[in-house]
């Protein structure tokens, strides 16, 4: 029988399969990342998901971060968001 998860484990197994469908294999040490995908969901909330699909779409950009893992992310996602912040203030144009 099976048994719709709840809770926040439905976060976690979204980041999971996020690299791992980015790497297109699973992940060694399946605890170990679920464990890190759980620190990034307490730490980021709802927006972990967007920061993990970010990080991952921001990986052939120059000067950008390297993630590769959820243990990755949980490690450099102070870095990430920086990268963010900085291509958000480069694309604004002002024409005064």
């Amino acid at each position: 029988m099976l048994v719709a998860k709840k809770g926040p484990d439905i976060d976690i197994t979204v980041i999971m399969n996020v690299f791992e469908q980015s790497l297109g294999a699973s992940l060694p040490q399946q605890k170990k990342q679920r464990q890190y995908c759980s620190h990034i969901k307490r730490t980021y909330g709802d927006k972990a998901v967007d920061l993990a699909l970010y990080a991952l779409s921001i990986q052939s950009h120059k000067y950008a971060p390297v993630v590769t893992s959820p243990t990755d992310l949980y490690y450099k996602a102070p870095k990430v968001l920086a990268f963010y912040k900085r291509q958000k203030q480069t694309n604004v144009l002002n024409l005064d």
